[in-house]
């Protein structure tokens, strides 16, 4: 379980605060500050929609298993909730882990199905 926490790339908004917790993993991680292709910044996470987030999710590679999103509320904690079919209410800080039971990313959709959800909190 403890390597699923290790993101294979980070997609985070480009607020300061999401940047800098992002920042955190990718230092835990051992990554260097310029590489790119791991820490992947977008402002369209600022003020996504919940199918923006999933358009964004389908356009990852197929060798990436492990994404994590660094973004905002309302949109992370309704994002979570249409994946998970459960009320999931993230603060600050908080963490999502889903498991879903997809072959690619491009087969990522609302109903897809999860095999497994934790809400990590501080």
């Amino acid at each position: 379980m403890e390597n699923k926490l290790i993101p294979d790339i980070i997609i985070a908004s480009t607020a300061e605060r999401a940047l800098s917790s992002a920042d955190i993993v990718r230092n835990i991680t051992g990554k260097s500050d310029n590489d790119k292709s791991f820490l992947r910044e977008t402002e369209l996470l600022y003020s996504a929609s919940i199918s923006e987030y999933i358009d964004i999710l389908k356009s990852q590679k197929e060798s990436i298993s492990t994404i994590l999103i660094v973004a905002h509320n309302p949109t992370i904690s309704g994002f979570g909730s249409r994946i998970t079919g459960k009320q999931i209410g993230m603060g600050t800080g908080n963490l999502c882990l889903l498991e879903l039971g997809i072959e690619k990313w491009s087969d990522i959709k609302i109903n897809s199905p999860v095999l497994g959800s934790t809400l990590l909190k501080p």
